[in-house]
């Protein structure tokens, strides 16, 4: 338990769960899928730090990883997917720690690219075959997309603007 609220404490989001009794799929703890305190699921605290245009845009890459698990691992269910997970887990994490902030770009236009090449390459399969597809099951998530992409795209990233920095200096702010 104390590994999963430390990986939970870092910003790292643990995959969700449909029955309580499954075990985290991050850190493989029984039962670990609520915060002992706030018995709240893990999953909802992207929805606590991220806010904004950065949690939309986790909505949208969660929506095309669901598309794209669907149609590639098929001996899994979404949810039990561990390599989708983990890549979610680590889009969170980026989306989080964007240099750009409320203000960010699309991934394909950011002059930023904060993925790892392997990453960035699954994230690339990803949305070349899900955003296609995102059409029909989300019309109005996948619009916005595209015409999110049509922005221009900024110029230098403002210094400390991501969304961790953010939050660290209103922790800053309420310590004092």
């Amino acid at each position: 338990m104390d590994n999963h609220i430390n990986r939970l404490k870092r910003n790292i989001l643990c995959a969700p769960s449909k029955k309580s009794q499954e075990n985290c799929y991050t850190c493989k703890e029984k039962d670990s899928l609520t915060i002992p305190d706030q018995n709240t699921k893990v999953y909802a605290v992207s929805q606590e730090i991220l806010s904004g245009k950065l949690l939309y845009e986790f909505k949208t890459i969660e929506a095309m990883v669901k598309i794209y698990c669907k149609a590639h691992h098929k001996e899994t269910t979404w949810a039990d997917c561990q390599d989708c997970q983990e890549f979610l887990a680590y889009a969170h994490e980026k989306l989080d720690r964007c240099p750009y902030g409320q203000n960010k770009p699309t991934c394909n236009k950011c002059p930023v690219h904060c993925y790892k090449p392997h990453m960035r390459a699954k994230a690339k399969e990803i949305m070349v075959y899900g955003g296609p597809r995102m059409l029909l099951p989300h019309p109005i998530m996948a619009i916005k997309h595209l015409l999110a992409e049509r922005q221009p795209v900024p110029g230098k990233p403002p210094a400390a603007a991501s969304n961790r920095h953010q939050r660290i200096k209103i922790k800053q702010v309420d310590s004092n």
